[in-house]
């Protein structure tokens, strides 16, 4: 797609190139930080003109480029993750919420982290990770101080409960043939429409 012509599309472009030339004649030493993290932003804000547009793969070149200006910002690296989700490369996209939660002390970015992780592990490519995917739901509720929080993390206790047993009662039964969604089945029994993770 061509965005030459979009207006939005210039006055980003007209603020990456302004930032960077800000940036590149800075003489004042003290000032330098606040340069590269207006530019970081400036990069960003493309970055999220064509992630709503749903071109990941045009957004993820500026979000890694203002990564390099503010390795720390968690919004960039959950706009990362996010991206890689939906090129599905989830392997690459972990490492991003990881490295969010590592860099952030922040409750809300570490709740959105694991969220996403836990996203992940029940989107793997290869195999679902059910387990891995509830835990990780689990540590992004209890960074929600509030009472739904809470009442989302006692369904996830007895949702995990639940795959334990149905783990436990497959590897005790093998010999009885299940239908291929019944667990699923029964997960999904367990799960409240508030807990739809997508």
């Amino acid at each position: 797609m061509d965005f030459q012509n979009d207006l939005e599309y210039q006055r980003l472009q007209a603020a990456i190139e302004a930032s960077a030339a800000d940036l590149e004649n800075c003489s004042n030493v003290d000032y330098v930080p606040q340069k590269r993290r207006l530019h970081m932003w400036a990069l960003a804000d493309m970055g999220d003109f064509f992630y709503k547009k749903g071109l990941y793969s045009d957004a993820l070149p500026y979000y890694t480029l203002a990564k390099k200006f503010d390795c720390d910002e968690t919004s960039v690296l959950n706009q990362m993750g996010i991206c890689l989700m939906h090129l599905v490369k989830i392997e690459r996209a972990l490492y991003y919420f990881e490295q969010m939660c590592q860099r952030t002390d922040a409750p809300s970015d570490k709740a959105l982290a694991w969220y996403n992780i836990s996203v992940c592990y029940r989107s793997h490519t290869s195999k679902p990770m059910l387990h891995e995917a509830i835990l990780a739901m689990k540590k992004s509720v209890k960074h929600l101080d509030n009472e739904e929080g809470k009442a989302i993390l006692e369904q996830l206790k007895q949702l995990h409960s639940t795959q334990h047993y149905l783990h436990a009662r497959g590897t005790l039964f093998s010999s009885q043939k299940r239908a291929p969604n019944e667990e699923q089945n029964v997960l999904h029994k367990h799960r409240s429409p508030s807990m739809a993770m997508e």
